[in-house]
């Protein structure tokens, strides 16, 4: 009985380990990929999605100042210019919306003009923090419908400025590689400090890939017992095949009650149904 106490509960978690393919820890992501490691956030009982500014004392919060702070050793200080910064995810619910915001929302409150762009025309989420009207937006600028002046919008928060992404279009991947979309960041560049891009999972679709080398810094999303160790993977070999120049990942929905990852707070319950793909059903329970 005792030697039976003993295996069983070993044989137990071996093959538990063994047989896991989700992302469990911060060592996951050491022993399968170079890709730098810029911080990670923890589980969120909040309750508020713009957590660093409803809650700016809280440990999530300071999460974010962390990343924030690793995220000036990873891009050029040194140049005038605004930093544009790119969050994306292997797939839904992964919680890039909710970092974006964030991350855009801490460097706001650091007195840095910044804007946050909702660059994911497929599934469009952002806009649902500062307005439930998401008529107007990017999809409109890139069709050549609306300026750059009738675009931006200013939040209630100093310093916050947003570009909801529109109404969606039926070719969102054209549009993001249109010439107006440089013209915009060009126009942006100018005005902000901080430019964060929310883009679409770049695992599902291409949009991404548009923007990826007109940024400084893409910031990719996993989140703990939920993303695939494949998908890392994946984007460990763009990054050896230099696809991706600058990158660091960021690991969302931490359980720091395991001992994983760096223990800055709370963290995002995203939403698992993924609308990428009428047909792609990654959920939960998969």
């Amino acid at each position: 009985g005792l030697i039976l106490a003993i295996l069983v509960p070993i044989i137990f978690f071996t093959l538990k380990q063994t047989f896991n393919t989700d992302i469990t820890s911060f060592q996951d992501i050491k022993d399968n990929t170079d890709i730098p490691f810029a911080g990670s956030v923890g589980r969120n009982f909040s309750g508020s999605e713009l957590v660093v500014i409803d809650r700016p004392k809280s440990n999530l919060s300071e999460g974010f100042r962390n990343i924030r702070s690793n995220v000036e050793f990873l891009i050029d200080q040194n140049s005038d210019k605004a930093k544009l910064i790119l969050l994306t995810s292997s797939v839904s619910g992964e919680g890039k919306t909710f970092c974006s915001e964030n991350l855009a929302s801490i460097y706001s409150l650091s007195s840095k003009k910044t804007i946050l762009i909702g660059a994911d025309l497929r599934k469009p989420r952002m806009f649902r923090i500062f307005s439930d009207d998401n008529s107007l937006g990017l999809s409109n600028y890139l069709s050549g419908n609306i300026s750059i002046d009738k675009l931006i919008k200013k939040s209630e928060y100093p310093y916050l400025h947003y570009i909801n992404s529109g109404p969606n279009p039926p070719n969102p991947a054209e549009l993001l590689e249109k010439d107006s979309m440089n013209n915009l960041l060009d126009y942006l560049k100018k005005e902000y400090d901080y430019i964060i891009i929310d883009t679409p999972p770049v695992c599902l679709v291409s949009d991404v890939l548009s923007l990826i080398d007109k940024v400084d810094l893409t910031l990719y999303v996993v989140r703990q017992n939920y993303t695939k160790l494949g998908f890392l993977s994946y984007i460990d070999e763009m990054y050896k095949s230099k696809k991706i120049k600058n990158i660091s990942i960021i690991m969302n929905d931490t359980d720091y009650s395991l001992g994983y990852g760096y223990n800055y707070g709370q963290g995002y319950y995203a939403n698992y149904d993924s609308g990428y793909y009428d047909d792609y059903n990654y959920t939960n329970n998969d």
